[in-house]
């Protein structure tokens, strides 16, 4: 979890992200933490999807047609669809399975 920016965490409570991840660098920091392996437990995955969740709620706005309900460091940021395009091809983890010999269920099938 150390890899992922200080904005990735349950208790972001803000409208949407900070400044920080509205850059070339900050989004290049998010996708170095998602393509990096994920340990195969459900509090890692979990976070994996935190992490791809807010990222695509503010690329979405910002690549949407309702502008101007934007705030001013979505106005100015530098993201766009490619970067959505580009979130969208590593929101598949890629899991850490150097422990499959661990016993009990490994998947859980909702109805």
């Amino acid at each position: 979890m150390d890899l992922y920016p200080d904005w990735v965490s349950w208790a972001h409570d803000r409208q949407f992200l900070p400044e920080s991840f509205h850059t070339r660098d900050g989004f290049k920091s998010l996708l170095t933490a998602l393509n990096h392996p994920v340990e195969d437990s459900y509090g890692s995955l979990e976070f994996f999807a935190l992490a791809v969740g807010l990222a695509l709620r503010d690329l979405t706005l910002l690549v949407s047609d309702d502008r101007d309900s934007l705030s001013e460091v979505l106005a100015k940021s530098p993201l766009g669809q490619k970067h959505l395009d580009r979130l969208m091809k590593s929101c598949h983890p890629k899991v850490d399975r150097r422990h499959d010999d661990k016993p009990g269920p490994r998947y859980f099938y909702l109805p």
